[in-house]
């Protein structure tokens, strides 16, 4: 009998950066898949789709059960399920609602803290070229605030 290997925590739909999240959320889930042998070789689609969303965990299953299927069948094809949940995750991800809370972030103590967690949503908002200028100007908004 093979060892079982614990699995990920629950998928995180409802806060944060959505797609970030389920990014991060899929590559431990590949790994405890991988690691318990949980391959089309060993278990069928429908044992694979099942062993995923108990995973995931309740939200995600909400979200699962929500989905609208081209196929009835396709609701028991891991490949298929994953790629739904996964664009369930992404159309989450929005540079404008991203740019709505790095201007909207009021300052906290430590300043280290406060940069970081400025820096990171910068990077979600794509600012390309301007992002050390736009972090450098909210810096300067904050401190007049």
């Amino acid at each position: 009998m093979a060892a079982m290997y614990l699995s990920p925590p629950p998928l995180n739909i409802t806060s944060g950066n959505v797609a970030e999240n389920f990014k991060s959320w899929k590559r431990l889930f590949e790994v405890h898949f991988s690691a318990n042998q949980h391959d089309a070789a060993t278990v069928g689609g429908a044992t694979q789709v099942a062993i995923l969303l108990s995973c995931a965990g309740p939200d995600a299953i909400r979200v699962f059960d929500q989905f609208e299927w081209a196929d009835e069948g396709d609701k028991k094809k891991y490949k298929v399920v994953l790629g739904k949940l996964e664009g369930y995750c992404h159309p989450l991800e929005s540079e404008v609602v991203s740019s709505h809370k790095f201007w909207s972030l009021k300052y906290y103590s430590p300043f280290d803290n406060f940069l970081t967690d400025l820096r990171a949503l910068a990077t979600e908002c794509n600012f390309g070229t301007l992002n050390n200028r736009l972090i450098r100007d909210k810096l300067v908004f904050v401190a007049k605030g």
